[in-house]
């Protein structure tokens, strides 16, 4: 017989075709590990990342408590496991926390009463509430009503009796030491999902942002308190992982700071970063969102990782758009800069941009392209505007000054069948407001599609640095390339057409009418076979750059040729091209294979010393760099990557959705590119 109250602690995923959400529960585990810390030996805490292993818990024994992460990926999943428990344990108690829970008095108490079933919820950093609201349920002896009307508990807001009005608690605040909340990972709490080699670790270093930007869920006065872990805990949490995952095929972990590398406790974590890379290749590629201030310590940090995605977001380059979301004026030449330099290291640079920032126009949007391409920006990644719980945007004063329109699509990935019942995840998006039309936002989308073949993550910057050095200018150049996308006949038009298409089709005006057309089950097959439901942008970078790439790189090509129509004949401008086209198709196609993961090269002949172009950061025009008589080059893939190739077939092979989520977010795709060198 059970001694202690059983708790379940939810951050659930779906997993239907890919895991959508693969990291480790660590908020989850942080909420269990200060709770179990402050009240030891009371409660029996249990965490969940997968679906259908909570519901066979849940069928065995229902807990006492059931406490739930609560986000835009995992929203509807949680109504559904919460209607299962409380056909279950009517009378168990049901805690709600997470990034998509109201912050604003008026949306709590709409929450509370659209979800009659969820008794407590907890805004915030979860660690702190809810282990004042254990201390409630402990002095009531667990009895729910008592509980409920038993007055405020601090850092938690539910309704008097059940159904009276809203009673908050005081706000509690961030601890000025995060060590105070012990860590999941030295405490053997997450332990069991180090089993599953599919889930990834996650680490924190810094908790809050000191920004405040309009758009963005964190951006409230509450997470603009910045705390941090100390250095040692954060080192012998890596040691902790990195013995634990060292002999794994998942070589990965990810930092879910929001500013890595703006403060210079980051250096000497990086340090640590580095030694482990060498000893044992993890983390095999590296992810953290990029500091926006202290550049060039971010610029120290990511040149010494190895295989960095160093990632500058702007958002926008606009003036009056970026005061609208509370973010200060863009220095073109400060970015300008520090991009230079990553590219003198042969580090391409990606940034983020959103699509109908308030204020925007089409021509302030393509002004921000037109800025990113002259600052040397290798890949662009166009993000639509989300209506995120918190943020400023969400508001009714938001929606009456610009006038959203607004549409319902399914969150890429995040759907499944469960006990009966199909859910999928779906998210308010802004698609047009009075600055921007519908029109015009759907022909900036698919430009967008346009975009992410010519800047697609370093594959094509010799084709781009020869054009910048001729001259001519890539925005123009991008404006055609889409043109002459639209009237291909040929492998890459089709996709792209096909892109258009479903870029539309993702957008519905009625969210009950979405969610009925994937209960019907043909419908609901085309989400499994990844024709609907995935990330459009991402699934078409993926197709053409790993499957249709030779095809991709003779279209390019081809639109090169045709930039130099007047002249290729009286020089060589066709041999420099044709040159950079070979030398391309030897770096990059057919890489996820199975003759790159062993290490087979390739052998072509070359007219021009690329190599050395490339290492003087294409300064210079490349017919300086002609050969006295064409070479061979032989290109290879490093040996310390290949093991990333083995590690992608054997987690992520088996569904085109996990391919496509792998190939365009888990990896830094130049890893897996063939590095050439002339041979004597």
């Amino acid at each position: 017989m059970r001694t202690k109250p059983l708790i379940y602690l939810t951050e659930l995923t779906h997993a239907t075709t890919v895991y959508s959400n693969e990291y480790m529960p660590l908020a989850t585990g942080y909420i269990a590990c200060y709770a179990e810390m402050h009240l030891p030996g009371t409660f029996d805490i249990q965490l969940f990342k997968l679906p259908e292993v909570f519901f066979d818990a849940l069928e065995r024994e229902a807990p006492d408590i059931l406490g739930i992460s609560h986000f835009c990926w995992n929203e509807n999943l949680n109504y559904l496991i919460i209607d299962e428990y409380r056909k279950i344990r009517p009378d168990g108690i049901v805690v709600l926390g997470g990034a998509k829970i109201p912050i604003k008095s008026a949306r709590q108490a709409k929450f509370l009463h659209d979800h009659a079933k969820i008794d407590i919820i907890i805004p915030h950093d979860g660690e702190f509430g809810f282990v004042d609201f254990l201390r409630r349920y402990k002095d009531c002896n667990g009895n729910r009503q008592n509980l409920l009307d038993s007055g405020k508990i601090n850092g938690c807001f539910y309704r008097e009796n059940g159904c009276g009005p809203v009673a908050t608690g005081m706000e509690i605040s961030r601890p000025k030491d995060l060590n105070e909340i012990p860590s999941p990972y030295l405490t053997g709490k997450l332990d069991p999902f180090f089993e599953d080699e599919q889930f990834t670790p996650l680490l924190q270093i810094t908790r809050g942002c000191p920004f405040t930007c309009a758009y963005c869920c964190g951006g409230n006065k509450y997470n603009n308190c910045v705390r941090r872990f100390s250095v040692e805990r954060v080192k012998d949490e890596l040691y902790y992982i990195v013995e634990l995952r060292k002999y794994s095929g998942n070589k990965r972990f990810v930092l879910c700071d929001s500013n890595f590398g703006m403060y210079a406790e980051d250096e000497e974590i990086a340090d640590v970063i580095c030694e482990y890379q060498g000893k044992y290749g993890i983390p095999n590629t590296f992810s953290a969102p990029c500091g926006k201030n202290n550049k060039d310590r971010v610029f120290r940090i990511l040149s010494k990782i190895k295989n960095p995605e160093v990632i500058m977001s702007l958002q926008s380059t606009d003036p009056k758009i970026l005061r609208n979301i509370n973010r200060k004026p863009v220095s073109l030449e400060e970015h300008k800069e520090i991009i230079e330099r990553f590219h003198a290291i042969d580090i391409p640079v990606q940034t983020e941009i959103i699509t109908g920032l308030p204020g925007e126009t089409v021509e302030t949007h393509l002004q921000t392209l037109r800025h990113c391409m002259e600052l040397g920006i290798n890949e662009i990644h166009p993000f639509t505007l989300m209506f995120l719980e918190g943020s400023d945007l969400i508001d009714d004063e938001s929606q009456q000054q610009f006038n959203w329109i607004k549409r319902y699509r399914l969150v890429p990935r995040n759907f499944g069948h469960y006990r009966g019942r199909t859910v999928v995840e779906i998210e308010t998006v802004g698609v047009g407001s009075n600055t921007l039309s519908f029109e015009e936002w759907m022909y900036l989308r698919t430009l967008h599609g346009a975009l992410r073949l010519i800047f697609n993550n370093a594959f094509f910057m010799e084709y781009t640095s020869y054009l910048k050095l001729a001259g001519i200018n890539l925005f123009d150049f991008s404006l055609s390339f889409f043109k002459a996308l639209t009237q291909d006949d040929g492998l890459i038009g089709q996709s792209f057409r096909t892109f258009a298409r479903e870029a539309h089709e993702e957008l519905w005006e009625n969210m009950e009418e979405l969610q009925l057309f994937y209960e019907n089950p043909e419908n609901y097959q085309l989400l499994l076979t990844g024709e609907r439901g995935e990330n459009l942008l991402a699934k078409y970078k993926v197709i053409t750059a790993f499957e249709q790439f030779d095809d991709l790189n003779k279209f390019y090509r081809q639109q090169m040729l045709d930039q130099f129509s007047d002249i290729k004949t009286k020089s060589g401008i066709v041999e420099e091209i044709d040159d950079l086209y070979n030398h391309i198709h030897a770096k990059a196609s057919h890489i996820i294979t199975q003759e790159n993961m062993h290490g087979t090269p390739i052998l072509i002949s070359l007219r021009y010393d690329i190599f050395s172009w490339k290492k003087d950061n294409c300064c210079k025009p490349l017919a300086s760099y002609r050969l006295p008589q064409p070479m061979a080059a032989r290109y290879a893939i490093r040996n310390e990557n290949r093991i990333i190739i083995e590690e992608i077939f054997n987690l992520h092979s088996n569904q085109n959705s996990a391919r496509w989520k792998a190939l365009s977010t888990r990896y830094y795709a130049p890893a897996f590119f063939r590095m050439g060198s002339l041979v004597n």
